[in-house]
């Protein structure tokens, strides 16, 4: 038997144990990243390409762990839109985020309820945009900041003109 094939054999082609995966990040904190045939040679029957691919999986599965906010939803809810259920094509548009956490956080919005709250509110921001838009067409001092003529609680808008400038529009 050739030597490359007897060095083939002693790898281990099967899932990383916690044990392994305990060695691996003692050897990483022992070495650098940049070591990977170091960390290897550590490691029993793992090559060196098994060592990155692994502590890279591992690293992105802390990473994507975290809680996801309201705005990362409404992220994933325009790109997904916009490109269509390509994960690993929207997974460069979050920081760390993978195809994987970004798939199921969204069928985990087309549930009823979440689904529902996010709708409402990309209807909102829509809602006072469409505003913000209508009230800068009309002609005004430029000083004047468009989002102070946004409705009041109970829908009431409050320009900052007389009723017969207002009626000259219309």
């Amino acid at each position: 038997m050739s030597r490359k094939r007897l060095a083939h054999e002693r790898l281990r082609h099967c899932a990383f144990s916690h044990e392994e995966d305990a060695c691996l990040k003692l050897n990483i904190d022992q070495l650098d990243t940049n070591a990977w045939n170091k960390v290897a040679d550590n490691m029993k029957r793992r090559s060196a390409r098994q060592c990155k691919e692994r502590y890279y999986v591992l690293t992105r599965r802390i990473e994507s762990s975290r809680t996801w906010t309201k705005e990362e939803d409404l992220l994933l809810y325009n790109k997904c839109i916009e490109f269509g259920p390509k994960w690993h094509l929207l997974e460069a548009f979050f920081v760390d985020r993978n195809s994987q956490s970004l798939k199921n956080r969204w069928y985990k919005l087309q549930s009823k309820a979440e689904y529902d709250s996010l709708m409402t509110f990309a209807t909102e921001e829509k809602k006072k945009q469409q505003e913000i838009e209508f009230w800068q067409t009309l002609e005004y001092d430029q000083d004047l900041d468009p989002t102070e003529l946004l409705t009041g609680d109970r829908g009431q808008i409050y320009p900052v003109m007389t009723s017969h400038e207002y009626d000259a529009i219309w």
